[in-house]
């Protein structure tokens, strides 16, 4: 949990979440497109899996780390 919150972080603090927003725009999706960018950015850097296994990772990690928030 430690690293996902870290990257979490480091993410908003160089704007990438903000410009990822601005990029996208608005969407009629339920999905936070920027999240989901953000764990499997997360993903590969701490826990490299495939994009299926990464799921289940931000599943029980990334969403931890975003809750600690």
């Amino acid at each position: 949990m430690g690293g996902a919150w870290l990257l979490d972080g480091l993410w908003k603090q160089l704007g990438i979440d903000a410009a990822l927003r601005q990029l996208l725009g608005p969407r009629r999706l339920s999905t936070d497109v920027e999240r989901v960018l953000f764990a499997l950015v997360a993903n590969r850097a701490l826990d490299q899996s495939s994009k299926l296994a990464a799921s289940e990772w931000a599943e029980r990690d990334a969403r931890s780390a975003a809750q600690a928030r």
